[in-house]
C-alpha cells in the first residue's frame, strides 16, 4: 500500500466517491506480500523425531506463507496481515506427521496501531508428510502435497476474511480460491476428515469455507464490514458512533445464531472478539452496557461470566 506518512491520505481517498475505482487501480499497480505469519510448533509429544526436522519445518512454513505473494494486493510491512499458526504434533511415523493446529489473525485499525483480533480456528485434522530440507511449492490448480495445500487454503481464507472487513463481500474472489483448493483436496483425498463434507461435527476446512460462502452467511460477512469499517475504523474520531455500529453488526449475527447455534464461523469470531467487545462496551453508558450484555449473552451464552464484566465497571 503506502508509506505511513501517506496512510491517512490513502484512506481519505478510499472513503471518497471515487474510492472503489482508486482501490482497484491502486491494487493493479503495486505488489508485495500480504501475510506476516508467526509459526510455532509443539513437538514435545514426539520422542523419535530429530529437532532439526522440526526447526526446518517451521522455517519452511514461515517462508512459504510470508514470502509468496498470494494476490495482487500490496501491503507495506506494517500493514501486512498478522496471523499465527500454532501447530501441535501428536504423532510421527517416518516422514508422516499428525496433530492439530490453531489459526488466528488480526486486522489493522485505521487511525491507530491497534490490531483487532478477527478469528480463531482450531483445526483438529492436521496430517501431512515432510522431509528434511523439503521446499514447499504451491502450484495453482494442482494438488502437490497436503502441507502446501493446507497452508494455501488458510492463506486465501485469511486474506478473503480480512478483505470482507474493508468492503461488503470484498473478499469473495479470495474465498472462492480457498474453496477451489478445498474441492481439489477433497477429490484427491477422498475420505480425509480435513476436507470431507461428511464429517458430522462440521468443523473441518471443508465446512469452514462452505459456510463462509453460503448465501445464508451473507449477513455474517456484511457484519464483518459494519463492525470494522463502519465501527472500529471511525472510533479514533467518534467513539460513540463507532460503538453503535459495532452493536448493529452484532445484531445481524442473531439470525445466524438462530439458524445454526454451533456455527464454527460465529464461534471463531466471538472467541477472537470476546475481550475486545468487553473493553468496548465497558465504557458505554449503562443503558448501552445492559443492551450489549443481553445481546452478547444471547450470541455466546457459554461465556456469560466474562460478559458480566461489562456491567461491573
Amino acid at each position: 500500500m503506502l508509506a505511513r506518512k501517506s496512510w491517512q491520505g490513502f484512506w481519505r481517498t478510499i472513503l471518497s466517491p471515487l474510492g472503489s475505482f482508486f482501490l482497484l487501480f491502486f491494487i493493479n499497480l503495486t505488489y508485495a506480500q500480504e501475510l506476516n505469519c508467526t509459526i510455532s510448533i509443539d513437538a514435545t509429544r514426539l520422542s523419535n523425531v530429530d529437532k532439526k526436522i522440526i526447526d526446518n519445518l517451521k522455517e519452511q512454513m514461515t517462508k512459504y506463507l510470508n514470502e509468496r505473494q498470494w494476490t495482487e494486493i500490496s501491503f507495506e510491512p506494517h500493514e501486512r496481515i498478522e496471523c499465527a499458526f500454532a501447530l501441535r504434533l501428536d504423532r510421527a511415523s517416518g516422514n508422516e506427521f499428525s496433530g492439530e493446529m490453531t489459526v488466528q489473525f488480526t486486522r489493522l485499525i485505521y487511525g491507530s496501531d491497534y490490531r483487532s483480533p478477527l478469528f480463531i480456528f482450531r483445526d483438529r485434522y492436521v496430517s501431512f508428510t515432510f522431509t528434511q530440507d523439503e521446499q514447499l511449492v504451491y502450484v495453482d490448480g494442482s494438488y502437490t502435497s497436503e502441507l502446501t495445500h493446507m497452508l494455501a487454503f488458510y492463506a486465501y481464507f485469511i486474506i478473503g476474511f480480512v478483505m470482507d472487513t474493508y468492503g461488503p463481500l470484498g473478499g469473495t474472489q479470495f474465498l472462492d480460491k480457498a474453496r477451489e483448493i478445498a474441492l481439489i483436496a477433497s477429490t484427491q483425498l477422498a475420505g480425509s476428515k480435513a476436507w470431507s463434507p461428511t464429517v458430522r461435527s462440521r468443523d473441518n476446512r471443508y465446512w469452514l469455507i462452505d459456510l463462509m460462502l453460503k448465501s445464508e452467511m451473507i449477513e455474517f460477512r456484511k457484519a464483518l464490514y459494519i463492525y470494522h469499517r463502519k465501527g472500529m475504523d471511525i472510533m479514533y474520531k467518534n467513539v460513540n458512533e463507532g460503538r453503535q455500529k459495532i452493536f448493529l453488526a452484532l445484531q445481524k449475527l442473531v439470525t445466524i445464531k438462530d439458524l445454526e447455534p454451533n456455527n464454527i464461523l460465529l464461534r471463531g469470531f466471538l472467541d477472537a472478539k470476546r475481550q475486545e467487545l468487553i473493553n468496548i462496551f465497558s465504557y458505554a453508558p449503562m443503558s448501552e452496557r445492559q443492551e450489549a450484555y443481553k445481546l452478547l449473552v444471547k450470541l455466546d451464552p457459554g461465556n456469560q461470566g466474562d460478559y458480566r464484566k461489562i456491567l461491573q465497571r
